[in-house]
């Protein structure tokens, strides 16, 4: 079968940030987060969500490498319940701390690379396969005030959510995709359309957060793959941008 890789503008565990993400998003606020807003929208669109996942970066700042050891210590210390490992190789330091919840894996990891310009960075993602009420209340209770402290700043914080269709009838690439960014109020920006793949970046009111491009914002990827005839669809679904690739 023909393999598509879905475009992104990804930073995955790389040193630097290669994009530039514009908008506030407010950690406090009471309104719907964006995880949820995406969550709601596959539910409306008949969807099944099979996997969630958010994701935060900051650059950090450390002059010496002393610097770097008492913010992981610190970091330990504030998590005491994580499991803690440190990793080496010839580029960079790496600290990577995980837990198991019920709603879902959480992992922090601090980085710094070893070369002259001594950059350094923490991570943090939480991810799951189940969204339920009590899944969307642990984030908002748990993960966003641990951000909170972790961060110096308001943190951009990059949401994603991958699921199912069952409808196998022809043109249902097109219309769920047409669904999704219906309810999202998504104008369609760029596209990639295929008959058995759909890649799809828009803009909505809906989520704060954007990524500048040459000619207008863009906050909302979505990509579509069905595997052949009488099959599921499967989709991916992030704002401001995608994390993954698909």
């Amino acid at each position: 079968m023909k393999k598509y890789t879905f475009v992104l503008l990804v930073f995955l565990m790389g040193i630097c940030f290669t994009i530039v993400i514009s908008g506030k998003y407010t950690i406090a606020s009471t309104h719907p987060l964006d995880i949820e807003r995406l969550a709601d929208a596959v539910t409306e669109s008949d969807g099944r969500i099979t996997e969630w996942s958010l994701y935060a970066r900051e650059n950090l700042n450390f002059s010496t490498d002393k610097g770097f050891t008492t913010y992981v210590e610190s970091m330990q210390r504030e998590n005491p319940d994580f499991r803690w490992e440190y990793t080496q190789n010839n580029e960079s330091l790496e600290f990577k701390g995980l837990i198991e919840h019920a709603s879902g894996v959480e992992m922090i990891k601090v980085v710094t690379t070893k070369d002259d310009n001594h950059q350094s960075y923490v991570l943090y993602e939480f991810r799951g396969n189940k969204w339920d009420h009590l899944t969307k209340q642990f984030i908002q209770n748990h993960s966003l005030p641990k951000l909170k402290n972790h961060f110096a700043g308001e943190p951009f914080i990059f949401s994603c959510i991958k699921g199912e269709f069952s409808d196998t009838l022809d043109g249902v690439l097109s219309k769920q995709s047409n669904k999704l960014l219906s309810i999202l109020e998504a104008n369609e920006l760029e596209s990639l359309k295929e008959n058995d793949f759909y890649s799809i970046s828009a803009f909505s009111n809906k989520f704060e957060q954007f990524v500048p491009t040459d000619h207008q914002n863009m906050n909302l990827q979505l990509g579509l793959r069905k595997k052949g005839l009488g099959t599921q669809t499967t989709f991916v679904i992030g704002t401001p941008i995608l994390m993954v690739e698909y």
